[in-house]
């Protein structure tokens, strides 16, 4: 993918990869700034269905969220046979990366990102909108100490569609 454009945007670099899709930073070439794209694995479209409308979930959830402490949506479409969603960039690392090369963090770092992280939900909240695999490879955080919450794949908006069978767990274990 290194080097092809989808849509107006040339991917420049793999960013990570999940069960769902994988991520990419990315050049808005009409407007010339870094973004995030996920692009859903093409396993997934050509099973159709929940995984499929998920994601399309996933990008209207998050479109509608506008707060300093998530990521924001700017753009969901169709690549070929597949979908995908173009995200704010934000240039950091994942709070399970810094655990995981920093070791616990001191008492300060904690309580500040505790607080922005809650910030963000409660913002996500007032919408109706459940995060449901919060982690700390779902939050990442600027050089300059601002965290974000991101991916939003299996939020569960109040009033909406249940994509979730009656008696499913969905999210990370070892996080509920």
């Amino acid at each position: 993918m290194i080097g092809k454009s989808i849509g107006k945007h040339k991917i420049l670099t793999k960013l990570g990869q999940g069960g769902m899709g994988s991520v990419y930073e990315a050049e808005d070439i009409d407007l010339g700034r870094r973004v995030a794209i996920k692009v859903l694995n093409s396993a997934v479209t050509e099973e159709g269905g929940k995984e499929l409308e998920r994601f399309e979930v996933e990008a209207k959830v998050q479109a509608n969220l506008n707060h300093p402490n998530i990521v924001t949506l700017y753009n969901f479409d169709r690549y070929g046979d597949s979908y995908y969603i173009v995200m704010e960039y934000v240039q950091g690392r994942t709070l399970s990366n810094i655990i995981r090369t920093a070791g616990p963090l001191p008492p300060s770092i904690v309580v500040t990102t505790a607080k922005q992280v809650l910030e963000g939900l409660s913002a996500a909240h007032r919408m109706g909108v459940i995060h449901r695999d919060l982690k700390p490879s779902n939050i990442i955080v600027t050089p300059d100490g601002v965290a974000k919450v991101m991916d939003f794949g299996v939020a569960k908006v109040q009033g909406g569609k249940s994509l979730t069978a009656s008696g499913a767990v969905v999210g990370t274990v070892a996080y509920m």
